[in-house]
């Protein structure tokens, strides 16, 4: 097996470096710049959503969840339980 092979089928232990990014909690509004309405027919009504394009392609968003700015500019939906685990919310953004 060669470095590349057994980098791949071996786990590691790896720790997220410590960068701040920017988030914002989404409250439904349609009118939010960095979120797409989508509308589909679900048991003959029309039904509307919201999606959040990211560079793996758009992801749904509920009202409640946060949309997270990564480092790149990139925009990540984000479970507002998942972001309190995993982000220590600092100030707002000035």
């Amino acid at each position: 097996m060669n470095k590349i092979e057994e980098c791949i089928v071996k786990w590691r232990r790896i720790r997220k470096k410590p960068i701040t990014v920017r988030a914002r909690p989404f409250d439904g509004n349609p009118e939010d710049p960095d979120v797409i309405v989508t509308a589909m027919v679900e048991q003959g009504q029309v039904v509307h959503g919201f999606v959040v394009e990211t560079p793996n392609g758009p992801v749904s968003i509920r009202p409640g969840e946060w949309i997270v700015e990564g480092i790149a500019g990139e925009l990540y939906p984000i479970d507002y339980d998942i972001l309190l685990q995993t982000y220590e919310i600092l100030e707002e953004d000035k």
